[in-house]
């Protein structure tokens, strides 16, 4: 009877130990990394700029997101060791100028992936800080539907619109999900404006565009609404127009 009470005993003691449940590990972490300094360092015309974050990060859809206004000439190169982003600026910046670095949806976090969807930097070559902002949001002209990730692109207004296309713009931004933009670095000068639906500053054969027939200025406007399109479905239908006149 004893050695039958033992035996109980045992299998009850290996039954509790295999409804043994494994701690959860607490609450899933959903906060994005989070800035903590930044700092710049300029040597023989090269300029560095370290940003620290509060945990380990990695990039997301970089080549997608990462832009600086005014564009530099040469690529931006860039470093993550840890906790900390290095820029590497390798070109000369142009003196007397507000430079916006935007990171946006750039950067998230190593474990769950937490995307920071907003973290610009703005920095000026003078003393002077350019601090006149516009904003503005960007629709296809056929649906009314936001147009996300496109860019937006202020050219000085003495330029002719023959060479829009073939130099950098002076500044750029892009377009989020709701197709809203923004500069938050502008002067007083008077600017025309277009955007590209593209991934680069060039038009390319069935992209979209938009623009406005009138300049803009930073002092003066403060939204502006743009409506893109096709450029070639509107030339087949104005010649198509043109044909039924006839």
């Amino acid at each position: 009877m004893k050695s039958i009470y033992s035996i109980f005993i045992y299998l009850l003691l290996l039954s509790s130990c295999a409804n043994i449940v494994a701690p959860s590990g607490g609450e899933k972490d959903t906060d994005p990394p989070e800035m903590l300094n930044k700092t710049i360092l300029e040597k023989e015309g090269i300029t560095n700029i370290d940003f620290t974050f509060n945990e380990y990060i990695q990039l997301n859809k970089w080549e997608e997101y990462f832009y600086i206004s005014p564009p530099t000439e040469k690529r931006i190169q860039k470093k993550i060791k840890g906790k900390i982003l290095t820029l590497t600026i390798e070109d000369t910046l142009a003196k007397n100028t507000t430079y916006n670095i935007a990171l946006n949806n750039c950067i998230k976090d190593n474990n769950e992936g937490n995307i920071i969807d907003t973290l610009n930097f703005i920095f000026s070559t003078s003393d002077k800080m350019d601090s006149l902002t516009l904003s503005g949001q960007l629709q296809d002209a056929y649906t009314l539907n936001a147009v996300e990730n496109a860019w937006i692109m202020l050219f000085e207004d003495n330029k002719a619109d023959s060479i829009i296309f073939k130099e950098k713009p002076n500044y750029i931004a892009k377009t989020n999900k709701n197709g809203d933009f923004y500069f938050p670095n502008l002067n007083s000068k008077d600017y025309t404006i277009v955007s590209l639906t593209d991934f680069d500053f060039i038009y390319n054969e069935e992209e979209k565009i938009a623009f406005l027939n009138t300049v803009v200025n930073a002092e003066r406007d403060s939204f502006i609404s743009l409506l893109s399109f096709d450029p070639i479905i509107v030339i087949d239908s104005i010649i198509k127009d043109s044909t039924i006149i006839e």
